[in-house]
């Protein structure tokens, strides 16, 4: 069970998080959706142990995250926006240099190691150097690090941004089947992501929550609160402006409107 309450957080004189509250069981697929102001990714990391809020309460499987954080961490696995992985260490290396820091004994993690690159399907990688990856298998192993030991909530910063859009859907498969017996939280500026892959949407906008239902119930309901967002002259003046639209395939899809008005898109 993740429980969030009445979360703020601030930078400097920013507000990223004011007052959002929900209520997840285990056992599902999570998406946090909002564009790059939204707080998508501060509530993640929030809910990571990485940012302390001003106020409010986060309990992970009933572990409060500030009074019992060594207990509510251990539950959680977390992967940033394009991890960075140590270029000098072959892939097995790091993750055993992962493993000894979560603090599994050598047997373990041997046996925990060779599970996550089974699950993430880089066995034959194992001696390869993190810097020879590709985007996707970078991506991979950035994945395998977040199963290194009995972690069942994984939290995932934005998982497809940098992997070729040819490969964003084998990923996302493979996000799919890593999820099944596990709980998986995960920010994304992308409806049809949304749509593809997660059971349940929270949809923020200037760090408040607007919708909080499973995928299914979302309809043109989501698409008609994510396009609305902020104005353009709400907006400070070289923040970019995103939509949401229905695209002819059926799919909502974010589009960057300077871009397009720009002739870039």
């Amino acid at each position: 069970m993740i429980e969030v309450r009445e979360l703020t957080l601030r930078r400097r004189k920013e507000v990223l998080l004011d007052g959002v509250s929900f209520k997840w069981k285990n056992g599902l697929v999570y998406g946090i959706l909002g564009d790059a102001d939204s707080g998508k990714d501060s509530l993640l990391r929030a809910m990571a142990g990485i940012f302390s809020p001003d106020g409010g309460q986060i309990k992970i499987n009933g572990f409060d995250l500030e009074r019992e954080p060594m207990q509510a961490r251990a539950c959680i696995g977390f992967l940033p926006k394009e991890a960075p992985l140590p270029a000098e260490l072959t892939v097995a290396e790091h993750l055993h240099f992962v493993a000894e820091a979560r603090g599994l004994s050598y047997e373990r993690a041997v046996r925990s190691v060779n599970r996550a690159l089974e699950s993430v399907g880089l066995e034959e990688y194992r001696h390869a150097l993190c810097a020879s990856l590709s985007g996707y298998r970078a991506a991979c192993a950035g994945l395998a690090q977040t199963l290194i030991g009995k972690q069942d909530i994984l939290l995932l910063e934005e998982p497809t941004v940098g992997i070729d859009p040819t490969r964003a859907s084998a990923f996302r498969a493979l996000l799919a089947e890593i999820g099944e017996g596990r709980t998986l939280i995960l920010s994304t500026s992308s409806v049809e992501e949304i749509r593809k892959l997660c059971d349940h949407v929270l949809l923020l906008s200037d760090g408040r929550v607007e919708l909080d239902l499973p995928v299914e119930e979302i309809g043109s309901e989501l698409g008609a609160r994510f396009r609305a967002g902020r104005t353009e002259e709400e907006r400070p003046h070289r923040q970019r402006r995103h939509e949401t639209v229905l695209g002819r395939d059926g799919e909502y899809e974010l589009i960057d409107t300077d871009d397009e008005k720009e002739g870039r898109a």
